[in-house]
């Protein structure tokens, strides 16, 4: 610092949001983040019932979106999207770190993880 004052540096930071979990941005809403995730809205206010208003989400809230299914041997995720009626679209966009074909054995020396599942709270697709 020449005379005293800051001339700025650089901050590295490193956030960790849990899976199946969204961290808002300012000014989203639960029907932005919806139309994102090809939820209803409805869906996602059910399952959060911490926020305060659905329609103007404060920057930096959690946002549940959906619920860890364990993989079991010979799950996939086309397997689940048939099980649990999500779109496979939905499921990829959910675990962008998990292949389409298929999940890691748990017998095997892959770490295995949880599977974020779209949440269907109200029983209801959008349209």
């Amino acid at each position: 610092a020449a005379g005293g004052v800051w001339t700025g540096a650089r901050v590295c930071v490193r956030l960790e949001v849990g899976k199946c979990r969204v961290c808002a941005a300012a000014g989203d809403s639960l029907e932005a983040l919806a139309t994102r995730l090809a939820t209803d809205w409805l869906q996602l206010w059910a399952a959060n019932s911490h926020l305060l208003a659905p329609q103007a989400l404060r920057a930096q809230d959690m946002v549940n979106v959906g619920a860890l299914y364990r993989a079991r041997p010979g799950d996939s995720l086309a397997g689940l999207a048939g099980l649990y009626r999500a779109p496979l679209a939905t499921l990829q966009l959910l675990n962008p770190d998990i292949a389409a074909s298929g999940l890691p054995d748990p017998d095997s020396d892959s770490p295995v993880g949880s599977v974020c599942i779209p949440l269907d709270v109200c029983g209801a697709q959008p349209e």
